[in-house]
């Protein structure tokens, strides 16, 4: 057909985000899918009209895109409803069969430029139980949008099954949503948002992963959902209520703080969908406009759950009031400044379910299938808003996860959200990741190889090294750096032991280790119990007269620092005097033999300090055989 340049229409800064991301990979599948299961009869005739009536309503949904020299256009055309009807009545797994071939139509690509970018299909359970399954491309609909889109097919479709008048369309044109868009990023609103983004993102802060693997993001799933337990839900509604807050937001703080808790991360960015719809046209016009921001959380192990959710209530807010700033935009200024475009690893999207419509005077249940494509996790709270049930989903980024990891991470967030949600006072810190059962397995491990044959006790050093010895690949440490092997830990701490002998370091010393979690963490707590020294472990954002202290009250005779704190360690060491040695973990093997192992349980293992009843920090000296 002849192409107008009279007609022609830009894309939204969300379409363009999503025509280049499709650009880049063809393969992948931007769509945006759910069913609905109508539980009550369907006149298939009226309900393939209604499905006409409404897309013609919605010029969003009905048009074309072309690409030439002066950028990327869209043009509305004429398009007509192609509904695929499959009968399964009479199957005893009707249902099943349904979920499969749905499943099997989300692999399928839409194509950008020509489309459709739509697809629907009606299937007949049985004369009292249909499924109405829709797939957009994430380019013409996101989340939002389609419900907008359900509410306005069911009143058509009721309207003619009852012989009514369905009314006049209530969706904008095409032009007037693009409208709303243009007027916002040429007025002070979006100035003053673009102020408040750039003053954010210049504290860098880099996202925080369950995994080291990397991989493009993608549709292909890992999934895992379950009901939140009702009793935990109410935990998490009355801390929420506690705070001046929601439980969304809630749900955002105990995620944060369950990445702190498994990647020791101390600042955690959280992406935050918004749907960005805040005017009348963008709230009553099916369309892309959906948006991902991040929420910035500060964790320590002193934080308590009511603390950080005040603080994630705080930084939502102030999100929220800026929400139409793009995050292309966002991650375009960052890399104007040198920074990455990744805003946040893990998002959390609570979706309101409510769907308080009825087909012909039939209740609904909706069931989401995609949200479009996924960097790392996606948390996903599905509120049908009847007082029943929240289900959680997981879903993983298929090229970093497998199904067991998911849906592992699943299993322990629920756990560790009825913890924190049920003592909401208590430090994060002294909350743990393991079931019950692991941590009895963990104490009853312990306690059965730590032993020898004659009753001594074996060095966890020296467990280590043998272990190395008999399984040289086996993974011993998984960090943000990738995967460490047993061969090259004992190797590394064995370095770490070199490097503190040379320095005069003996047995029964003390040696300072800044707390950066990793594999280098690992090896310097295996060097230094390796020479028979203890290690004092020290917060990186502790204030610095704090731990000069605490290394000058304990005679400390070394420190160990990630080589990127060495302006910490320089002002630390300067405080305690200034002749405290200090090194980094090395980054080679060494050459040479191993320092033999020693220490019994009795030689000290390390030091930590709790608070005093004076108020003073005291010192608590641990040896290994404790």
């Amino acid at each position: 057909m002849p192409w107008s340049m009279a007609d022609r229409q830009p894309l939204t800064a969300a379409q363009l985000g999503v025509w280049y991301a499709q650009k880049l990979n063809p393969d992948n599948v931007f769509q945006v899918s759910e069913y609905l299961e109508i539980h009550g009869p369907v006149d298939e005739e009226n309900f393939e009209r209604a499905l006409t009536i409404t897309l013609e309503e919605q010029e969003s949904a009905r048009v074309r895109f072309r690409e030439d020299d002066d950028g990327v256009w869209q043009y509305v055309v004429a398009a007509r409803i192609q509904l695929e009807r499959i009968d399964l009545t009479g199957r005893a797994d009707a249902r099943d069969e349904a979920v499969r071939i749905m499943d099997d139509r989300l692999e399928r690509p839409f194509d950008l430029a020509d489309g459709p970018h739509f697809s629907d299909a009606l299937f007949r359970l049985a004369d009292d139980h249909f499924i109405y399954f829709n797939r957009n491309h994430h380019i013409i609909s996101d989340g939002a949008g389609g419900r907008i889109y359900t509410h306005r097919l069911a009143a058509v479709y009721s309207a003619l099954v009852a012989g009514a008048d369905h009314g006049p369309p209530t969706f904008a044109g095409l032009a007037d949503f693009i409208a709303e868009e243009t007027g916002y990023r040429s007025s002070d609103k979006f100035t003053r948002a673009r102020e408040f983004w750039q003053a954010r993102m210049a504290r860098r802060v880099e996202p925080v992963s369950l995994t080291a693997r990397t991989a493009a993001a993608t549709a292909r799933l890992r999934r895992s959902g379950a009901a939140v337990p009702a009793e935990v839900l109410e935990d998490l509604k009355r801390v929420s209520r506690d705070a001046r807050s929601s439980w969304p937001i809630g749900l955002v703080a105990a995620v944060g703080a369950y990445l702190s808790a498994a990647t020791g991360a101390r600042t955690v960015p959280i992406g935050f969908p918004l749907q960005g719809r805040t005017t009348p046209v963008l709230r009553e016009t099916p369309g892309v406009v959906a948006n991902i921001l991040p929420i910035h959380l500060d964790v320590t192990p002193a934080t308590t759950f009511a603390e950080l959710l005040k603080q994630a209530t705080g930084d939502a807010r102030a999100v929220i009031r800026h929400q139409r700033y793009r995050q292309e935009d966002v991650s375009r200024d960052l890399q104007a400044v040198g920074g990455g475009t990744r805003l946040a690893s893990v998002s959390v999207n609570v979706m309101p379910f409510d769907y308080d419509t009825t087909f012909a005077g039939h209740p609904v249940t909706a069931h989401n299938l995609s949200n479009g494509v996924v960097e790392d996790i996606e948390i996903s709270a599905l509120d049908r808003n009847d007082g029943r049930e929240v289900q959680l989903i997981f879903d993983g980024n298929a090229d970093l996860y497998s199904d067991a990891e998911i849906t592992d991470h699943h299993t322990r967030f629920l756990r560790f959200l009825a913890r924190v949600t049920a003592e909401p006072e208590r430090p994060l810190g002294q909350f743990d990741l393991l079931a019950d059962d692991e941590t009895e397995l963990l104490r009853a491990g312990w306690d059965a190889t730590r032993r020898t044959d004659d009753g001594g006790l074996r060095h966890i050093a020296g467990r280590v090294r043998e272990h190395a010895a008999g399984s040289p690949h086996a993974i011993a440490v998984t960090d943000r750096t990738g995967d460490t092997d047993y061969r090259t830990l004992a190797a590394r701490a064995g370095a770490v032991s070199h490097e503190l002998l040379a320095a005069g370091v003996a047995r029964g010393d003390v040696v300072g280790l800044l707390a950066v979690p990793g594999a280098d963490f690992v090896a310097a707590v295996l060097g230094t119990m390796g020479i028979g020294a203890g290690y004092l472990p020290l917060d990186p954002a502790a204030p610095v007269a704090r731990s000069a202290s605490l290394l000058t009250r304990c005679r400390a005779a070394a420190l160990i620092a990630p080589a990127e704190h060495a302006d910490t360690v320089a002002r630390i060491t300067a405080e305690a005097g200034g002749e405290l040695p200090w090194f980094s973990v090395p980054a080679g093997l060494p050459d040479g033999p191993l320092p033999e192992v020693v220490g019994t349980g009795d030689d000290l293992a390390y030091v930590i300090f709790t608070s005093g009843s004076t108020g003073a920090p005291r010192a608590r000296w641990c040896t290994t055989g404790e």
